[in-house]
């Protein structure tokens, strides 16, 4: 017979009388066959404690100070486990794992257990206050690059572990270790936030206008700047594997529809390079790669999240070498390779700005967990091969658009363009976009290829059905990058532009490449090849205007643009984007 749950090893919950949370958990925990019990007084503590082979301790800043909870926090060689019930900081205790934040009572007890399951390592004395280590300034991000420094501060940390294994106490704050197998957690990361053992350090580069500690976590405030402002992070160890986790909860409270949060790992030491993953405020993602000047040297991934522009958002990376896979709200968004980077010094908290509009962004549970060196990322070589067998050949799409496309193409819905106004639809027929009669702009759906790089020479093809009230056009954006595009409009009354815009600040000024007239229709087939400086324009197979200009080099993304002034409808379909060399 298999034993019975009391004769397993006890596993003790503690709280304060009353915790809302306290009787779930204990059920929790049985359902799995665990033999958990509640002590919810000092007493209960002192008799259960010692006998248990781990205490949860449910903690909220009402009580923390609870007889029952600093019982067991005060009680030398118990394995005590933090459970954060609430946003706080953890308070003095001997505490033998980092804080689990509460996620229902499964999940949460899932977690404790995963950490009972796990050995007790040597944890590093802990500072209630860390020390400010000096930083070396670059270029948007310091480290510590000092050996003599490091070798110091490692030297102070051996004698400090074993004068307090002699004491028998550990201080804390935010638990963490000196193991580079150790995860660390921080509710409010950030410096003066966090106070744990972890080292943060604050852009001297970018400097931010305000940081403030908030019951939601490290609030930041940047001025208008168009580079990336971030917090630094060192975990106890001051060193990093090879392969790691990192997430956290972050949220844009101010700022436009291109505002950014984000995480950026692999950060170099000697040099500003590393890799990003932000998202915005308009849906979409990104992941570049920085050279050693701190310059975007590659487009790794990027896509865009279906639905309405959200501003709170779960983030993860994955890393494992040169593999990152990219998570938001717990769904795996994308992935990718880049070899560039074999190290990590510190890992950064990043926020973005397109430097017109100051942001104000909140960053809490915040999570660095290490991984074997062995972890591999399930997907990874699956999506690269996906890609390899998309390029450098043409890509098609019968029906294109975010959720129509199922070929792997990265596409953009209006709302990336902060357009509110246009819907979309996936048809039969194909992409239909409806705008209503007081827009005054382009409607933008965009294109990114499979997400990385895109070549600057291509040729485009769609077939464009038009239902307007009044004159109507429809045709490409080309050349898409922050210095502009070219623009290649077709309208029902026959009437046909090509245009190149150059980007001057929140304006544009417009410069007339050709235009004309031809036989008026409610459907073509649009082609726009871009090769260099030249510039061919075909409608309906037919070549209608060769120019030239080479202001325009690269490209970001293209897009298919819609233009009525009273309204109405397009349907865009078969799509073909062809890379040319």
């Amino acid at each position: 017979m298999p034993p019975s749950i009391e004769s397993l090893p006890l596993v003790l919950v503690v709280a304060a009388p009353n915790d809302p949370d306290a009787g779930a958990l204990v059920m929790a925990l049985r359902q799995m066959g665990v033999n958990a019990a509640l002590a919810d007084t000092a007493a209960a503590v002192v008799e259960q404690a010692p006998r248990a082979l781990a205490c949860g301790v449910l903690l909220r800043p009402a009580t923390k100070d609870d007889p029952a909870v600093t019982t067991v926090a005060t009680m030398p060689g118990i394995r005590t486990i933090p459970l954060f019930g609430e946003q706080m900081l953890l308070p003095f205790g001997y505490w033998g794992a980092s804080p689990i934040f509460w996620q229902g009572a499964s999940l949460t007890a899932q977690r404790m257990m995963a950490v009972v399951a796990t050995p007790p390592g040597v944890p590093a004395p802990l500072l209630a206050s860390p020390a400010v280590v000096s930083l070396s300034e670059r270029r948007r991000r310091n480290t510590l690059r000092d050996l003599g420094i490091v070798g110091g501060i490692l030297a102070l940390v051996v004698v400090f572990v074993g004068v307090m294994g002699i004491a028998g106490k550990r201080i804390i704050g935010n638990i963490g270790t000196s193991s580079a197998s150790s995860s660390y957690s921080a509710a409010a990361p950030g410096p003066s936030c966090d106070h744990g053992s972890a080292t943060w350090q604050t852009d001297t580069t970018v400097v931010p206008q305000n940081l403030a500690c908030t019951s939601a976590g490290l609030q930041i405030t940047y001025a208008s700047s168009e580079v990336l402002g971030e917090i630094f992070f060192r975990p106890p160890s001051l060193s990093f594997p090879a392969s790691y986790r990192v997430e956290t909860d972050a949220t844009i409270v101010s700022g436009d529809y291109f505002a950014g949060v984000g995480i950026i790992v692999h950060n170099q030491a000697n040099s500003a390079g590393g890799q990003s993953f932000l998202v915005r405020g308009n849906t979409g993602w990104y992941s570049y790669s920085y050279d050693t000047n701190g310059q975007i040297a590659a487009r790794l991934a990027t896509g865009f999240l279906s639905g309405a522009p959200q501003r709170s958002f779960h983030l993860r990376v994955d890393v494992a070498g040169p593999q990152l896979i990219f998570w938001i709200n717990g769904s795996r968004v994308g992935s990718a390779m880049d070899a560039t980077y074999s190290s990590t010094d510190e890992i950064a908290l990043a926020v973005s700005s397109n430097g017109v509009t100051p942001i104000v962004a909140v960053f809490s549970h915040f999570v660095y967990t290490p991984l074997t060196d062995a972890t591999t990322l399930s997907g990874e070589q699956t999506a690269t091969a996906v890609a390899a067998s998309h390029a450098p050949g043409p890509y098609t799409a019968r029906v294109p658009g975010l959720g129509c496309d199922a070929g792997g193409g990265v596409w953009s819905n209006p709302v990336a363009y902060d357009d509110q106004q246009t819907t979309v639809a996936c048809t039969s027929k194909g992409l239909a976009l409806a705008r209503p009669p007081d827009r005054p702009d382009d409607s933008d759906v965009g294109f990114y290829w499979l997400g990385a790089d895109m070549p600057n020479n291509y040729r485009l093809d769609v077939r464009v059905s038009l239902i307007t009230r009044g004159v109507g056009c429809a045709g490409f954006h080309a050349r898409e990058s922050s210095q502009g595009n070219l623009r290649l409009l077709v309208c029902t009354n026959g009437s046909w532009f090509l245009d190149r815009f150059i980007s001057s600040g929140a304006s544009y000024t417009r410069t007339a490449l050709g235009s004309g007239s031809i036989a008026a229709q409610s459907s073509y087939g649009v082609t726009l090849t871009v090769q260099g400086a030249t510039i061919t324009v075909k409608v309906n197979g037919r070549t209608i205007v060769t120019a030239r200009d080479a202001t325009l080099t690269q490209t970001s993304d293209v897009t298919l643009c819609f233009y009525s002034n009273g309204g109405g409808d397009a349907t865009f379909s078969s799509f073909t984007f062809t890379p040319l060399s």
